[in-house]
C-alpha cells in the first residue's frame, strides 16, 4: 500500500513522483482556470483590479492572483523590475486592515526574462477587509462590492467571536 499519491514501487524500492517546479505549478493553475480562489491578470497595469480581487479573497477563504497570465489561461509573463514590484506593493498597502500577502516571481522560459507574479493570501483573520475604503467579496469568478448589510454581518461575526468579555482572561491572578 502506498502512502503518497503517485508513489510506485519496483524491485522493493519506492519511487516518488517528481515535485512540481514553480513553473509547472503555475502552468497547472493556469490550465485549471479562474475560480472563486484564483484570478488571472495580464500585467501589473491591472494591479488595482488585482487588489480588489485579493480583498475579496481575504473576505472569503483566501486565494491567488497570477499576474502575467491572460484571461484565457495563456501564460505569457511580463517584465518585472524593482519599480514594478514597488508599484504593486503600494497598492497592496491600501488594503485594510494591513495584510502581508505572499508575492512570488516565477520565470517563464523562452520569454526574454518575463516572469509571472503570484500574489497569494489566506482567509483574513480580521475580516472584513477593504481596498481603498471599499469592501469586496468573491462570487464564483467575479469580484464584486460587498453590500453594507453583509459587511456588518461579517464584522460582527468575526469580532464577536474574538473580542467577547467572557473569552478574556480575568484581570486578577
Amino acid at each position: 500500500m502506498f502512502d503518497r499519491p503517485g508513489e510506485t514501487e519496483a524491485d522493493g524500492v519506492r519511487a516518488y513522483p517528481r515535485p512540481l517546479s514553480e513553473l509547472d505549478q503555475v502552468l497547472a493553475w493556469a490550465e485549471a482556470g479562474e475560480s472563486d480562489t484564483q484570478e488571472f491578470k495580464a500585467t501589473t497595469a491591472d494591479r488595482h483590479d488585482a487588489c480588489m480581487t485579493l480583498t475579496g479573497f481575504l473576505n472569503l477563504r483566501g486565494g491567488r492572483v497570477l499576474i502575467g497570465v491572460q484571461p484565457d489561461g495563456t501564460v505569457t509573463g511580463q517584465d518585472v523590475s524593482d519599480k514594478t514590484l514597488e508599484k504593486l506593493w503600494e497598492h497592496l498597502r491600501a488594503i485594510t486592515p494591513e495584510v502581508t500577502p505572499t508575492v512570488e516571481r516565477v520565470p517563464v522560459p523562452d520569454s526574454n526574462g518575463a516572469e509571472v507574479i503570484v500574489v497569494s493570501v489566506i482567509q483574513g483573520r480580521y475580516r472584513p477587509y477593504m481596498f481603498k475604503g471599499t469592501a469586496y467579496k468573491r462570487v464564483g469568478t467575479v469580484t464584486t462590492r460587498m453590500e453594507s448589510a453583509e459587511y456588518q454581518r461579517l464584522f460582527l461575526e468575526t469580532h464577536h467571536a474574538t473580542n467577547r468579555w467572557e473569552t478574556e482572561a480575568p484581570p486578577w491572578s
